[in-house]
């Protein structure tokens, strides 16, 4: 009976553990969104819906630069005080060049920290 017990109280940590794991604001992947993304074809109002409102918008020489980031940790780096000592984040960058509110070319950058 006590082993039984036991079982189920580590399948729950378990299961627990496993569940805190998951992002709770869903996976966002820019490298696979710039590939969506056609040189020419793609307006703006699209890349805004596929990609989310820009982190900054720049205008000059009627070019329209529109900079859309996003920050990634593992799991490691989310534990509070030993965060900063292990695992490790990325930092996604995505740089979109709009003329007439076309895109003329977007470029995906990685920083890895």
């Amino acid at each position: 009976m006590q082993s039984r017990r036991n079982l189920f109280l580590s399948s729950a940590c378990l299961l627990l553990l496993a569940a805190g794991c998951y992002p709770a604001g869903g996976l966002k992947h820019l490298a696979y969104q710039v590939s969506l993304i056609r040189d020419g074809v793609t307006t703006r109002d699209e890349l805004v819906a596929l990609m989310g409102p820009p982190r900054k918008a720049s205008h000059a020489n009627g070019i329209e630069t529109l900079l859309f980031e996003d920050l990634n940790r593992s799991t490691g780096k989310r534990i509070p005080l030993l965060g900063r000592f292990i695992g490790h984040e990325t930092h996604d960058l995505v740089s979109c060049n709009l003329s007439a509110n076309v895109v003329t070319n977007c470029e995906y950058l990685e920083d890895r920290r």
